[in-house]
């Protein structure tokens, strides 16, 4: 009787032993997934301590764009015997002082002399500042007017080809900008501007207005600029078309007025779009037409169209060919300075090719053929430079 007691005490405890053993297990389990849990949220703390740092941190970038190279033209054109020149030289000074804004300022160093700050002003984004979802900022200060295609790829850095457009639309002017991406693929801006010409003064007339709508599917992208003076009295005009802002002798109040339609493909779409002379896309067109009015007190207005057709071919990684027709005609055959000569109309082909060194560098070839009317000038150049960003 003794060892069958003895029995069924022993095959009692094994149950027994069994559960503490399993309890055992199971309070390991759950500590180890606390001691997880703690190490997510070390991990965690760890990242957005790192988020605040770099907030508080203030960044500072300086970057810049060279290009300097030979030119040489006809008897009637700047370069008649030769020259050497350094047609672009910028250095631009970015502060941040938070994820919020930015301080931009850039240094025209054109030709090798200091000429002027081109650009000077703060960008805030908007959507980081007031929380909302729709990606938006803004621009207070002098920068460069958000208008048609060229403008932003009108030196011989970032274009394809060393010289620009007939028509090269383009001006900076003190303001404030708004520019938000409503969508993935439509972006849309609104800038109010001094609109007469000088750093820092304003005529004290009504404000100019600036606007863009762009949008972009697959390989294609399409834009509409507007742009309007509005009273400039007897100044010159901030923008200018084919060079020419200033507006008739005699005149003692004027206004500017222009709409421009821009298109872009891409064939074999690259990852990189901008600038062009950088683009991966195995070839790009570009497009642009554009009409202008400046309406005149107390005489004739001065009224015209420009445009321009653009084709860059990557024949290899680093090799590509370019070419650009352009042309800027003024209305009733009124003769002004178009691209610093009296004219009526002014057309350019350009005709040329680049290599890109390094990622940086690039060297440019190109041969322009201008003629204007109604006399027209031996004015075509030859170019052939290197052009690097830092």
């Amino acid at each position: 009787m003794k060892k069958i007691i003895i029995c069924f005490l022993l095959l009692s405890l094994i149950p027994i032993r069994i559960l503490k053993s399993d309890e055992k297990e199971e309070e390991i389990k759950i500590l180890k997934k606390q001691v997880q849990e703690l190490l997510e949220k070390i991990e965690k703390l760890e990242k957005e301590q790192k988020k605040v740092s770099e907030k508080v941190e203030p960044k500072f970038k300086i970057k810049g764009r060279v290009a300097a190279g030979y030119y040489n033209s006809e008897d009637d054109g700047n370069f008649p015997k030769g020259s050497f020149e350094i047609p672009e030289a910028k250095i631009q000074f970015l502060f941040q002082p938070d994820d919020i804004n930015t301080v931009i300022m850039r240094m025209d160093l054109n030709n090798a002399k200091f000429n002027t700050i081109d650009y000077l002003y703060l960008e805030t984004k908007l959507d980081k500042l007031f929380n909302i979802d729709l990606p938006v900022y803004s621009r207070l200060g002098r920068f460069k007017i958000d208008f048609g295609e060229e403008t932003f790829s009108n030196n011989p850095v970032e274009s394809v080809l060393p010289s620009n457009s007939a028509s090269n639309v383009s001006g900076n002017d003190e303001g404030l900008l708004l520019k938000a991406n409503l969508s993935k693929n439509f972006s849309v801006s609104l800038s109010i501007l001094n609109g007469n010409e000088g750093v820092g003064s304003d005529n004290n007339g009504p404000k100019a207005l600036s606007t863009k709508f762009s949008y972009e599917f697959s390989n294609f992208y399409i834009s509409g600029s507007f742009y309007n003076s509005f009273s400039l009295k007897d100044k010159n005009s901030e923008i200018k078309i084919a060079g020419l802002n200033s507006p008739p002798i005699g005149t003692s109040d004027w206004k500017r007025s222009f709409f421009e339609i821009d298109f872009r493909y891409d064939y074999k779409k690259g990852k990189i779009l901008n600038p062009p002379s950088y683009s991966d896309s195995k070839g790009i067109i570009r497009s642009a037409y554009g009409i202008f009015k400046d309406d005149i007190k107390n005489g004739n207005d001065r009224d015209g169209w420009y445009g321009f057709v653009e084709g860059t071919l990557n024949l290899t990684d680093k090799l590509y060919f370019a070419a650009r027709y352009s042309i800027v005609e003024l209305d009733d055959g009124i003769i002004a300075k178009l691209n610093g000569i009296d004219s009526n109309k002014y057309e350019r082909l350009s005709i040329g090719f680049g290599y890109r060194i390094t990622k940086q560098t690039i060297f440019k070839f190109s041969y322009d053929f201008n003629r204007e009317k109604p006399e027209d000038k031996d004015n075509d150049l030859f170019s052939i430079l290197v052009s690097t960003i830092f």
